[in-house]
């Protein structure tokens, strides 16, 4: 059987070149090479970022360089990426994160593993940013090698997008990513477990850069409006679900409440009454 062909995808955004030269390198650096190299630019073009990026990709010929004409959010740039990709995987690498030199090595096998399986990844090891040092082990906490669709509504078992590799034509058919203010790649990653197999390792497969600042309260509040989405898009499922429903509005609730953003008071009640039920039922 041929071996499945890697496209490796950074996208870029108000990034300098030397961390961003950084996350390029653990790529070009695999032990086993990746079929070609994505960098999306969302920038917008003639921005100092992108003319800068663009000179200095254009020193590296396994790039292929692709400038977004504005700045249209990290997911409108990734699907550019599914759009454009010549391989039979993907593999995204956030452009301060770098893959660990042997992660495609490690993570291509599992696809062998059964017919039906679109996405396949391991964990990451996490540094502090302002001391280099190694901070925590990504998803070790929640890890499961085959985690399902139910298992997903739960809990985000994939973790950062730097963490996978997926099937394209899986991609394609699903879409690519949803537009919404956040975690846009666990949505994802939920509905490709409705569709297919996903299979996973405990080996660190990447490693992430972690902020040591509490991220701001428009952040936070960002990332549980992202959560509503995702409550919303999937009610019916997790209605069917009390674990899972319980787990989703704690997460809307935990966020909203440190963002202090108000509007979380009715789901804040809705949690409370699924802890109820999920109690009743044991």
């Amino acid at each position: 059987m041929p071996q499945l062909r890697v496209t490796a995808v950074i996208t870029t955004y108000h990034r300098e070149w030397k961390m961003l030269l950084r996350s390029i390198e653990s790529v070009l650096r695999q032990t086993v090479p990746v079929f070609e190299l994505l960098l999306i630019d969302d920038n917008g073009l003639g921005t100092a970022y992108q003319k800068q990026n663009q000179e200095q990709a254009a020193k590296y010929p396994q790039i292929h360089y692709l400038a977004m004409e504005k700045n249209s959010g990290v997911s409108a740039a990734r699907n550019r990426a599914i759009e454009a990709a010549k391989g039979d995987v993907l593999g995204y690498l956030d452009d301060d994160d770098e893959w660990c030199p042997d992660k495609i090595e490690r993570l291509l096998p599992l696809f062998a593993k059964g017919e039906n399986t679109a996405l396949v990844f391991g964990t990451g090891q996490v540094f502090e940013k302002r001391t280099g040092k190694r901070h925590y082990n990504w998803q070790w906490e929640v890890f499961k090698p085959e985690p399902t669709y139910q298992d997903m509504l739960y809990t985000d078992y994939v973790g950062s997008a730097s963490a996978p590799l997926i099937r394209v034509e899986a991609l394609r058919e699903l879409g690519g990513f949803r537009q919404q203010p956040a975690v846009e790649d666990y949505e994802l990653w939920i509905r490709i477990a409705q569709h297919y197999a996903l299979r996973g390792t405990r080996d660190v497969v990447f490693w992430k850069y972690n902020e040591t600042e509490e991220h701001v309260s428009g952040s936070l509040r960002r990332v549980g409006q992202g959560f509503r989405c995702i409550y919303r898009l999937y009610r019916e499922d997790y209605q069917a679900c009390p674990r899972a429903r319980t787990a989703i509005l704690w997460n809307i609730c935990r966020t909203g409440v440190r963002s202090l953003d108000l509007t979380v008071v009715p789901f804040v009640f809705a949690w409370l009454w699924s802890r109820i039920d999920s109690e009743k039922r044991g």
